[in-house]
């Protein structure tokens, strides 16, 4: 995992917010990966705030973007802000096959 990557995270009513911040590499995406699994069914939404982030790895981005069906049951309340967002919106023809 990149050294300097963080998640930092806020409560704010029902929904949760994510700041990340530093590096995102795969071991970053996994650590995002983990945390929303387990800590996103608590949550009415979760946004995730990118602008912290200094680089995306493509490595980070592809892991991210394969294991996005395993948030199956929250990933339609997830939201991503930030100069960094697109890096981490699934691509439409795999929220196709998902929805299938």
């Amino acid at each position: 995992m990149a050294s300097n990557f963080k998640i930092s995270a806020n409560k704010i009513g029902d929904d949760l917010h994510l700041k990340l911040s530093g590096e995102f590499d795969g071991s970053s995406a996994m650590k995002l990966l983990n945390m929303l699994k387990k800590c996103g069914k608590r949550h009415h939404s979760i946004i995730i705030h990118t602008s912290g982030l200094t680089s995306i790895n493509i490595f980070g981005q592809e892991v991210f973007r394969s294991n996005f069906s395993e948030l199956n049951e929250i990933r339609h309340r997830l939201t991503f802000t930030g100069g960094h967002s697109d890096y981490f919106q699934p691509e439409k023809d795999e929220l196709l096959r998902s929805a299938q």
